[in-house]
């Protein structure tokens, strides 16, 4: 989970386990006249769709003349609008995005050029946990510290594969 000024009202959040930069794209149908689109003004009066509560949803304001569709409650929902054509394209983040592009051979994903795509005010992958879970939180941030970078990020590479057969 991303840990925000916003979120931090309702959850706390451990220290960052995975810090990279961040960057989201739109993936879309190969068939979709968008698979051709470079740059957001391309997306000019396409459905676009995110999930629910998720920056993801929040940042597709930033894509001029776009149809905000209303958020899914998850990722599978989002990608079964996309792929049966209810809506033109989902944002999702690219080390995600990849992931389904390989799952699903009929979806791409639309990159942008440095600059020119999201702007993305975050970096970096924390534990959410209920503020009252102080407990579980201090477990948690001991067993982070106690992890060096390779075997988080190893971790972390099987949590998304476990998701993703769990997805389709």
């Amino acid at each position: 989970m991303l840990d925000t000024a916003e979120r931090r009202n309702s959850a706390a959040f451990s220290e960052t386990y995975e810090v990279k930069k961040t960057e989201y794209a739109i993936i879309v149908n190969n068939s979709s006249p968008y698979a051709k689109s470079k740059t957001f003004i391309d997306f000019r009066g396409a459905k676009i769709i995110a999930q629910k509560g998720t920056k993801l949803d929040a940042v597709i304001d930033q894509i001029p003349g776009v149809i905000h569709v209303k958020p899914t409650d998850t990722v599978q929902q989002m990608l079964d609008a996309l792929v049966n054509y209810r809506v033109d394209g989902a944002v999702i983040n690219v080390d995600t995005g990849h992931s389904y592009e390989a799952t699903y051979k009929n979806l791409t994903l639309k990159r942008f050029p440095e600059g020119k795509g999201f702007v993305l005010d975050f970096s970096g992958i924390c534990a959410g946990v209920r503020k009252s879970d102080s407990e579980l939180l201090h477990r948690i941030n001991r067993t982070l510290d106690g992890l060096e970078g390779s075997k988080r990020q190893k971790i972390m590479e099987s949590t998304v594969s476990r998701l993703l057969k769990s997805a389709s």
